[in-house]
């Protein structure tokens, strides 16, 4: 699908680890910018006489100074048997002692103290965009290309407990209401926003706003962000009115994400006071940051980067 300079290839990325533009691997979006990458590492390649990718070396941990503090690094190299050198994954989200990590169809639990695998979530037919956990439940939620929404049991996810069918496009986003335990928000590539009755099965209410994220406010649930290229909105949930617009981003927002307040907004590490209008940026990562989680209950944030470290801040 074309959108004047845009390529949306439906099917995933395509191409070679270490040339193949990180931003349309992790989004699908072809640009001019893409093959100028690539062209610019063959550049790189001829001038050093090197290859981009030594697959002998790994790279270590690199600490971040801000003004935040880094508790921890990890790297997420080999999440499974099925993973391989180059597959993004990304950090998605923190609840107590777990965290989520994804490589294309794959989703994985983790435990924060071990960093050890504690499960697989493998039954989605295109690669996996989002997880979430419930804040009420034992449940978990995922979002994927292949247009579907699913539903875990944290304790029992051997299998799928729901699979939610109606979007139009890939869905890249979900996220579970903090109050209401029947009610699942998820947004797809074509701007569609949709309300799931767990319970049901089926959505009660569908409107346009978001294409990269949506998040529910903490604790009040009255108000949704939603990310679409460089803007978030703050919609109200029960009007879908837009209360707030988040400008100032130059390149699409990749990730957002709420305080346990409800008062802040974090989007690609920096830091947003909607009622200050003020913002704040931290020095996070050397690679494209792809993602943001925070822990309510410890309030511990993390991110997750193209140069495959996840970072834990308070």
């Amino acid at each position: 699908m074309k959108f004047g300079q845009i390529t949306l290839q439906e099917g995933g990325g395509f191409g070679t680890f270490g040339y193949c533009d990180p931003l349309y691997v992790e989004t699908g979006l072809l640009t001019k910018e893409s093959d100028i990458y690539s062209f610019d590492v063959v550049l790189f390649e001829v001038l050093c006489g090197k290859l981009s990718i030594d697959r002998k070396k790994r790279k270590q941990p690199v600490s971040s100074s801000g003004p935040a503090n880094n508790l921890g690094t990890a790297k997420m190299r080999n999440v499974t048997k099925t993973s391989h050198l180059g597959r993004l994954i990304r950090f998605v989200q923190v609840q107590a002692r777990l965290f989520v990590a994804i490589s294309l169809r794959v989703a994985v639990l983790w435990d924060t103290d071990s960093l050890k695998p504690k499960a697989t979530l493998e039954e989605h037919s295109s690669r996996i965009t989002d997880v979430r956990f419930s804040p009420s439940m034992s449940r978990l939620a995922t979002s994927s290309i292949d247009k579907t929404v699913r539903v875990w049991d944290v304790d029992h996810p051997d299998f799928s407990l729901h699979t939610f069918i109606g979007h139009s496009a890939s869905v890249m986003s979900l996220d579970f209401h903090p109050n209401r335990d029947d009610l699942i928000c998820s947004c797809d590539r074509a701007g569609g926003i949709r309300y799931w009755s767990i319970q049901n099965g089926s959505y009660n209410r569908v409107f346009k706003g978001g294409t990269t994220q949506v998040r529910f406010q903490p604790c009040h649930g009255r108000f949704l962000a939603a990310a679409a290229k460089n803007i978030v909105s703050i919609l109200d949930v029960e009007t879908q009115a837009c209360r707030h617009t988040l400008q100032g981003h130059l390149k699409p927002i990749q990730s957002i994400c709420w305080d346990e307040s409800g008062e802040y907004l974090a989007s690609s590490l920096e830091l947003w006071n909607m009622w200050e209008n003020k913002t704040m940026t931290l020095s996070a990562h050397e690679g494209l940051i792809s993602d943001l989680a925070v822990a309510t209950s410890t309030g511990l944030v993390a991110s997750a980067s193209h140069d495959k470290i996840v970072k834990l801040w308070k």
